[in-house]
């Protein structure tokens, strides 16, 4: 009896060792490859393209060569904007007096759609003069600013980013109106009007002696004033109004300002075979890679979207769509499978 059960037991652990020892090995099959082909409109992907740029300019007796400065280099600031097809801009000009109506941008709107912005802005700080009051209220008036109501009501938009270009040759005197005024306070009140997520950076253009090239032309110090405060706050930029070089400074903040607007992208549903990536537009593919070496668009790893340089290819983008096809990333390496 003993011996029956004893050879079934040598018999099964034969077979068990047999099975590990053999030539056979099993292989699960990987799933077929899964291609994503969907379509974009480009207008949802420049959702966060629109900017509003207000510049507030001293009109007193001092300010005549700053003012022709300004005018003169128009074109070098113009033509970041005039370049970018993706940012919606809207701009507006007003001056340092506390009751005069704005000059640009505020009955009628003055943005990316305006067919000679050179022209427009040139007439518009030409018009300023220099007979404004000598007391300059650059805060007030860009409180004043955001916070006007029809008719000049085409300039604010509350979902916009913002950006506040000061140009004066005095110290900022808005207090004269109120504590609210001083930087902090005042900051704080600009930020309330625009949604939490908005940019809101401010810029300055200033004759002040401690800036290059005033010597003692000008009267007050840019060094911690209340304009230096709100442009440090900001992240912005400042710079001296009386360097020979003034458009190449000018063309540095509206470069900066470009810069706000996010760059164009369309997140991806799904994780991407990255070789596999393809990008059309009117059925043409889009080359990626670095933009130097002439690519359009890259990948993005960390944020699964597709980033466009520009969108220069897409001259109509209201009724443009782009196409994206890959290869869905399921884990499996499927050129192995197919060796």
């Amino acid at each position: 009896m003993l011996n029956k059960l004893i050879l079934p037991k040598c018999l099964l652990f034969v077979a068990l060792m047999g099975c590990e020892s053999g030539d056979y090995v099993y292989f699960d099959d990987p799933p077929p490859i899964v291609r994503s082909e969907k379509v974009y409109p480009l207008r949802n992907v420049v959702r966060d393209n629109r900017i509003d740029i207000l510049w507030v300019v001293d009109n007193s007796g001092s300010m005549s060569d700053i003012q022709n400065n300004i005018i003169r280099n128009t074109s070098l600031f113009m033509q970041e904007f005039m370049q970018d097809n993706v940012m919606q801009w809207r701009m507006g000009v007003m001056s340092t007096d506390v009751n005069e109506k704005p000059y640009l941008g505020f009955s009628s709107s003055f943005n990316n759609n305006d067919p000679d912005p050179i022209g427009e802005f040139q007439r518009a700080i030409g018009a300023l003069g220099t007979s404004g009051s000598p007391s300059e209220y650059v805060f007030y008036n860009v409180s004043r600013g955001l916070g006007l109501q029809t008719p000049y009501d085409q300039f604010y938009r509350n979902d916009a980013h913002l950006a506040v270009i000061m140009v004066t040759d005095e110290k900022e005197q808005s207090r004269d109106y109120g504590q609210q005024y001083q930087a902090i306070p005042f900051l704080n009140s600009i930020k309330a009007l625009k949604s939490p997520d908005r940019i809101i950076r401010f810029y300055g253009a200033f004759q002040f002696r401690d800036l290059d090239d005033c010597g003692y032309g000008g009267v007050d110090r840019y060094e911690n004033s209340p304009f230096q405060e709100v442009i440090t706050l900001t992240g912005g930029i400042h710079m001296s109004a009386c360097v020979s070089d003034f458009g190449s400074k000018l063309a540095e903040i509206s470069e900066d300002i470009v810069n706000i607007v996010d760059i164009p992208r369309i997140l991806l549903e799904e994780r991407p075979v990255i070789k596999t990536i393809e990008v059309l537009y009117n059925g043409l593919k889009l080359p990626g890679g670095k933009e130097s070496e002439g690519g359009f668009w890259y990948y993005s790893k960390y944020f699964n979207t597709i980033n466009f340089y520009n969108l220069d290819f897409a001259p109509d983008i209201s009724n443009a769509d782009i196409k994206i096809n890959f290869d869905i990333d399921d884990g499996y390496d499927h050129d192995e499978w197919r060796e």
